[in-house]
């Protein structure tokens, strides 16, 4: 890619480059394009194949687990993509993660800045510890937050959490939270976990479904696949 009007084609395959495109120059009447070869399909994959250091999984009771070379931010099962662990459970594969009337938890119109207080008694009944897990908080409205749990207790029914939010507008009648991104919540089918400190990683398989030799496991470890500046 050069000039006005030249283009960049691309065969029908599965592509994990990360490319950086700069300063080019196209006009309206002749544009540079990047596309695919007619009639076939290129596509652009930022994960990889995720196999254990030790060459299998290890299990405890519904949950395998294992050490990994990859630092991922996503997980796939086969084509599933599956949930990072939370509370209240909630899954990709039935959209459970968009509802927010029944898999998320309100809060109370006593909660405050910096503390969340569960409006029912959810919380408190979950029997889990949330300190250290990242809350994501709808409280502004339409606007939504994440926090680090600061302080929370098993049987608690409030969290505190580290305010930076700045100035927003603060909606407790409609306020909805989760909580997720710790080992502890890790309890349910299509939920994973990955400790970046150790490099394990650790996941419940869909339901119905074991690890086989065919299942393909694919780790999310780039976001973009062209970079495009200054064109």
């Amino acid at each position: 890619l050069k000039n006005p009007g030249d283009e960049c084609q691309i065969h029908g395959g599965t592509y994990r480059e990360d490319i950086t495109v700069s300063g080019l120059r196209g006009t309206k009447e002749n544009p540079i394009v990047i596309r695919g070869v007619p009639g076939e399909r290129p596509s652009f994959d930022g994960t990889v194949d995720i196999t254990p250091i030790d060459g299998s999984w290890k299990v405890d009771g519904d949950i395998y687990y294992g050490e990994i070379t990859q630092q991922i931010w996503q997980l796939f099962f086969d084509d599933l993509m599956m949930t990072n662990a939370r509370w209240p459970d909630a899954n990709w594969s039935e959209k459970t993660v968009f509802d927010g009337g029944n898999h998320w938890e309100r809060t109370s119109m006593t909660s405050i800045r910096g503390k969340i207080v569960d409006k029912g008694t959810g919380l408190q009944e979950s029997g889990k510890d949330m300190t250290g897990a990242m809350a994501v908080l709808n409280i502004g409205s339409w606007n939504t937050f994440v926090a680090k749990v600061d302080h929370h207790e098993a049987g608690q029914n409030y969290f505190t959490y580290d305010d930076t939010f700045g100035k927003i507008k603060f909606n407790l009648r409609l306020g909805r939270y989760f909580i997720e991104d710790k080992l502890e919540l890790l309890d349910s089918p299509e939920e994973w976990f990955f400790d970046k400190s150790t490099a394990m990683l650790y996941f419940i398989p869909p339901k119905n479904a074991d690890i086989s030799p065919t299942t393909q496991l694919r780790g999310k470890v780039q976001t973009y696949a062209l970079t495009i500046t200054d064109s």
